[in-house]
């Protein structure tokens, strides 16, 4: 076979890229050892009841700071309710927390929604919808 000798020095690169972008794409573990479900409860939990309280904004200027993302709070509804679906589950890094929502819209009406969240402690404390 007569294979041009570049060849096989851009496979290599081109598959020395890939690893790197795979390895940079991987999920990092929480820093200091074991993820601790319990802050992470207390953390949802305290950007829901600021939701609720209509005090979304105070979640900034707390200490440690949260920073809160979910779609129906930056259209407008209003938290009414909710409820952890496995209160007694504990929370892992990286997974989806499964929460049931009552939203009162604009116009008025009540809104039941399963939604879900996930809960990051490290670097920085956060509460972000990822499921309708």
């Amino acid at each position: 076979m007569n294979v041009h000798p570049r060849a096989d020095v851009y496979g290599c690169l081109v598959l020395a890229v890939l690893w790197l972008v795979a390895a940079g794409c991987a999920p990092r573990q929480p820093s200091g050892g074991e993820y601790d479900s319990d802050s992470a409860k207390e953390t949802l939990s305290a950007a829901l009841d600021a939701w609720k309280q209509l005090a979304v904004s105070t979640l900034a200027s707390r200490e440690p700071p949260i920073r809160f993302s979910d779609e129906d709070h930056a259209a407008g509804c209003r938290l009414v309710q909710y409820e952890l679906t496995q209160p007694d589950r504990p929370i892992a890094a990286f997974e989806n927390v499964p929460v049931t929502l009552v939203l009162q819209d604009t116009r008025g009406e009540r809104i039941e929604k399963q939604v879900a969240y996930q809960i990051t402690l490290e670097p920085h404390r956060a509460v972000l919808r990822t499921e309708p």
